[in-house]
């Protein structure tokens, strides 16, 4: 019984003092809000953020100059690649790669899109309702 309260107030002290370490964190978050509106998936190249908003667009947020670009519609996964190559699947069974401001077909697919992922050696991996494309 001893045991057992002895545990019960370290693990209620070692609560308390981590949620005060909470208040005193030394990285602050800062909200940005450019767009009103809700992201399913994003990736960051450099000073650009790529994301995917809630109605299936793809755009890019530049920091520097707060400018947004609109790039692609019914775009479902996007990923970066370790060259910084960006990825996305669309709706028409289409794997697009980045290439200077143009999106290039460069994989079909059939099905509908899940999710696109990378190996250790920047191959690309399509996962779709039909099948793992590898």
């Amino acid at each position: 019984m001893k045991k057992v309260i002895f545990i019960s107030i370290l693990f209620i002290s070692s609560q308390l003092l981590s949620q005060s370490n909470l208040i005193k964190d030394s990285i602050p978050a800062l909200q940005i809000n450019l767009l009103n509106t809700n992201y399913k998936d994003f990736v960051v190249v450099g000073k650009l953020i790529y994301a995917i908003t809630k109605g299936d667009s793809l755009i890019a947020i530049n920091f520097e100059n707060n400018k947004i670009n609109y790039y692609q519609n019914n775009i479902k996964c996007l990923i970066k690649t370790k060259k910084n190559e960006i990825f996305v699947l669309n709706d028409s069974g289409d794997v697009l790669l980045k290439k200077n401001d143009l999106f290039l077909v460069v994989d079909k697919f059939e099905g509908n899109p899940h999710k696109i992922l990378t190996d250790d050696k920047d191959n690309i991996v399509v996962i779709s309702s039909k099948y793992v494309r590898y």
